[in-house]
């Protein structure tokens, strides 16, 4: 069972603009050493509510493992799915 992971302030340098699909972010995490995850919400074409977990190393760097749901529970789960 993991815990759950809590949520920082923007880290500097790492996140730049915002997704055009998930522009208004929620919350930003370190889910482990030089990994981050920031977590935004939007609309999607059909008006149903989407979240974006976009995760970047401490560089900035896309690392793969970005994520597009269709709920906010289904998010932090697979936020702290990588811790």
């Amino acid at each position: 069972m993991r815990t759950a992971i809590e949520s920082i302030k923007e880290p500097a340098g790492i996140f730049k603009g915002a997704n055009f699909m998930t522009p208004r972010i929620i919350a930003y995490y370190r889910v482990r050493k030089r990994l981050y995850a920031e977590l935004s919400e939007g609309t999607g074409f059909s008006q149903e509510p989407i979240f974006g977990v976009t995760v970047h190393d401490s560089y900035g760097n896309d690392t793969g493992k970005s994520k597009m749901v269709f709920s906010k529970a289904e998010a932090m789960e697979y936020i702290e799915s990588l811790a």
